[in-house]
């Protein structure tokens, strides 16, 4: 879509016929009687001046500009308005208008893009505010309980079902939707290249079915479920998850959890994979608790080649490794210590060393090993008893990198 400005004397503004089916226009006309110039504010409401404020109202948020928002937000809300989180998205547009109870008010449904993990595609998100006319033009409604993302008329719980109509649907799910497989095995990956497998699906039926994550790793990306949804027919999901923090034998489990007629239904899920590194360290990283000054690490040689790992030629101020040199016989294993040489106070504070071979065995020159210190852990949550200020956390954080 192409983006307008606040200006109301922009020329170029489209009609609303543009985007509006006929029958909602009439529908409108009911309510609010249409002024044909949208150029400037008017004492009757304006319907194509509605939509140049919308547009401007949720471009200015697209870019983050909540002070250049706020004109077009409602004054009495204002306050609440600037108490908003608003998650990052993109693309906004106009996908519905619907006249309210009251005449000179339009309920607005706006759709845009956000990036949804362990989705790596984009997803369609409708978000549905009131707008009212007042004072000559429109102004959008911020209402205390009702923020944005999180709820919509779409949203409004229904009645509860009996154990035998949940018994119901939960099987016609499973007869509908079914998959070649639910044991994704990625086979030997070599460290640091992507493990990555395809699987099909089939869903009976004409109607899509909405889905979520449950217990996802946190580095799995899914591709082929965009929007969130099994599409009718054939169709096949990418999984796909880097190895560069990873070796020897990696096993997950996690759910594709469908939520469809008022149900919610399982499909449960293992991985596995064996990351193969010439040279490996047990664990992968590094980890200082607070008051912990030295870590152990196991260094493996799982090449049919000879090791010698160099001393450093310039220690670090802040960590050393010993004993180095270090030579390990093929398949050999040996233990190091690695020491904090000065107290860091930081919390979850992020570095690295790396143990330099003296021959490159089989194309690895050096095995890095990531240190992290005073290490923040998260509390593992149950997705499907999160808060809405709970997952709107996790989206804000979805892009974080693992490692500065």
């Amino acid at each position: 879509m192409k983006q307008k400005g606040s200006n109301a004397g922009d020329a170029g503004h489209p009609g609303i016929q543009e985007f509006l089916p006929a029958t909602l226009i009439l529908s409108l006309c009911f309510v609010i009687p249409l002024v044909i110039d949208a150029q400037a504010p008017a004492e009757r409401p304006s319907i194509d001046r509605l939509v140049q404020r919308v547009e401007s109202f949720w471009s200015a948020l697209a870019q983050g500009d909540k002070f250049r928002a706020l004109e077009y937000v409602e004054p009495s809300s204002r306050d609440i308005f600037t108490a908003w989180q608003v998650p990052m998205f993109s693309r906004p547009r106009v996908a519905r208008l619907e006249p309210a109870r009251t005449a000179g008010e339009v309920l607005v449904t706006m759709e845009v893009e956000r990036i949804l993990p362990p989705l790596t595609a984009p997803v369609t998100w409708p978000v549905t505010q009131k707008w009212i006319f007042r004072d000559g033009d429109w102004f959008a409604v911020v209402e205390r309980f009702l923020p944005p993302f999180l709820a919509s008329p779409q949203n409004i719980p229904k009645p509860g079902l009996s154990p035998q109509e949940i018994e119901e649907r939960v099987k016609r799910i499973r007869r509908l939707l079914s998959f070649d497989t639910t044991d994704l095995d990625f086979g030997t990956v070599r460290q640091g290249k992507l493990a990555q497998m395809r699987i099909g699906y089939r869903l009976a039926g004409s109607e899509p079915l909405d889905l979520v994550f449950r217990n996802a790793p946190q580095e799995l990306m899914v591709r082929g479920v965009e929007g969130r949804k099994f599409q009718p027919g054939n169709g096949r999901i990418e999984f796909e998850f880097p190895t560069e923090l990873m070796a020897g034998k990696v096993e997950r489990s996690f759910a594709i959890v469908v939520r469809h007629d008022g149900v919610e239904v399982p499909f449960d899920f293992r991985m596995r994979a064996y990351v193969y590194a010439p040279v490996a360290a047990v664990p992968p990283v590094v980890r200082f608790a607070s008051g912990e000054r030295e870590k152990e690490v196991l260094i493996v040689n799982n090449s049919k080649s000879a090791v010698r790992i160099k001393a450093p030629a310039e220690p670090r101020n802040e960590f050393s490794m010993d004993p180095l040199p270090l030579e390990l016989a093929p398949g050999g294993s040996a233990r190091i210590t690695v020491r904090m040489r000065l107290p860091i106070g930081r919390k979850d504070y992020r570095t690295g060393m790396s143990l330099d071979f003296a021959e490159p065995v089989e194309d690895m020159a050096s095995l890095n090993l990531p240190i992290i210190v005073n290490p923040v852990e998260e509390e593992l949550l149950d997705p499907m008893k999160l808060t809405p200020q709970q997952i709107e956390e996790l989206i804000r954080k979805a892009k974080k990198p693992e490692f500065r």
